[in-house]
């Protein structure tokens, strides 16, 4: 899968990881359908409760600062759910296991309500307390769903990084799931859902995938055209492009 597109700018940089804050000073999104869809995380509305952690790493994020926002990609089905979101920093870079588990202390609850999940729709909430992320470390994001009912089968777009653990799911009818270190979960999975990020006053794209063959063409003092491929051949869909003026 391959984007192109025109900017019109001094100098272009391409950064899916590693870029400053200060340095950069715009941000574009560019955004396809999903081509990738799973159903249990962010959340498995197939069941009452269930629970998921996801391991987004400080290279993917790019960026320190304070997260203010968080937004998920709905693929089908429109429903209502009643979420918790806890992040935390974390040294690990996928789980090992189902009940290998963050202890609750570690965690920071940052939202809590009630969301609207439609067909082909970001999902996005403004966070209660914001979080103060800092690249020392990766993220660990985590929703809960209290919800208690069958609302509706909701799917939701995600990339596959090929690493098992980066998130892992529980699911049942009984009780709301404990997110500490007591909790047992169901299985563990190399997808991670597609999510924005508004940290600072940049929104940052997380996808979990790297691009390749990055290429840069027509560049002119005012131009350029550049491409990219994506490595998986179509399951990461969307990408963060951050450019600055030229310096001496």
């Amino acid at each position: 899968m391959k984007k192109f597109f025109s900017i019109m700018l001094m100098a272009i940089l391409l950064a899916i990881s590693g870029w400053s804050q200060d340095d950069y000073l715009y941000s574009y999104e560019i955004v396809t359908d999903s081509t990738t869809t799973y159903d249990y995380i962010p959340c498995y509305t197939y069941y009452k409760y269930s629970a998921t952690q996801t391991v987004y790493t400080a290279g993917e994020i790019g960026v320190s600062g304070e997260i203010t926002s968080l937004a998920w990609k709905s693929t089908g089905n429109t429903t209502t759910r009643t979420w918790v979101v806890y992040l935390a920093h974390t040294d690990l870079n996928h789980f090992a296991s189902t009940n290998d588990l963050l202890a609750e202390s570690q965690l920071t609850q940052v939202w809590s309500g009630t969301v609207s999940i439609a067909p082909n729709q970001w999902v996005s909430i403004t966070l209660d307390t914001p979080f103060e992320y800092t690249t020392d470390s990766n993220l660990v994001v985590v929703v809960k769903d209290n919800t208690g009912s069958y609302a509706g089968y909701a799917h939701w777009g995600v990339a596959n990084t090929n690493v098992n653990g980066r998130s892992r799911y529980a699911y049942h009818d009984t009780a709301p799931i404990a997110v500490n270190g007591t909790a047992t979960y169901n299985g563990l999975s190399p997808y991670v859902p597609q999510i924005k990020m508004t940290i600072g006053s940049n929104e940052v794209a997380c996808f979990g995938v790297a691009v390749s063959t990055l290429v840069a063409s027509n560049v002119s003092s005012e131009s350029a055209t550049i491409s990219w491929s994506d490595p998986n051949g179509g399951a990461t869909n969307y990408y963060s492009v951050r450019y600055r003026p030229a310096t001496s």
